[in-house]
């Protein structure tokens, strides 16, 4: 090791927007749609550079001959995916059950440039290339009384990571989610808890990895 850096990001701020529709065809059945848009972010930052010495002096001023001594201005652009939900739910006595399926967009996410100032040799440009992904939801609910209901629900979330782009930026796979939880109602006042667990499959790099 010849040298340590640390990236610090500033904030950054966009806009996009989200449309929504809802039918009800009758009393007890629910359709809807929802659409989020893109949205493409610009950050800058810091990258403050440490140079480690190796004890070896001929090595260390090679060293400073390529890593600066400081911080150096860093800036980076990242595409955020849109996202389409679809789902349906159904209501009768005291179940009602939900259905959906998001649609995530993350073919958008193909490149991550890190571009230092005035240092074009140590910019780079990192080839993501994710894949688009579905999420499939489905909950379930039942009410005790006039004041309580019991809930539970399931999620399978597609990875968009191709084992090529795993990495500590965004350590993804497929995962499975269960939920359980309960409602409780009195008057102008509700009360909604619930517990989500996760469990993350195996992930594998494949001998392929960047």
């Amino acid at each position: 090791d010849v040298a340590a850096v640390e990236l610090k990001g500033d904030r950054a701020t966009d806009f996009g927007f989200n449309l929504g529709v809802l039918a009800r065809p009758n009393d007890h059945f629910s359709l809807g749609a929802a659409y989020r848009h893109k949205v493409k972010q610009a950050f800058t930052g810091t990258a403050d550079f440490n140079r480690l010495s190796t004890g070896n002096s001929q090595l260390d001023a090679l060293v400073a001959l390529t890593i600066p001594a400081g911080p150096v201005g860093v800036a980076t652009e990242i595409e955020f995916p849109s996202l389409l939900s679809v789902g349906a739910s159904y209501e009768w006595n005291e179940w009602t059950v939900a259905g959906q399926v998001d649609f995530h967009n993350w073919s958008s996410f193909d490149q991550l440039p890190l571009e230092f100032e005035g240092r074009p040799d140590l910019s780079s440009v990192v080839e993501e290339n994710y894949s688009n992904s579905r999420i499939y939801r489905l909950g379930l609910e039942r009410k005790v009384g006039e004041r309580w209901a019991l809930r539970g629900g399931y999620y399978y979330d597609e990875t968009p990571a191709p084992a090529e782009s795993v990495s500590p930026l965004l350590p993804d796979a497929d995962r499975h989610g269960i939920a359980l939880g309960f409602g409780f109602k009195s008057g102008h006042w509700s009360v909604d808890v619930a517990n989500w667990y996760l469990i993350f499959k195996e992930r594998s790099t494949e001998g392929v990895n960047r």
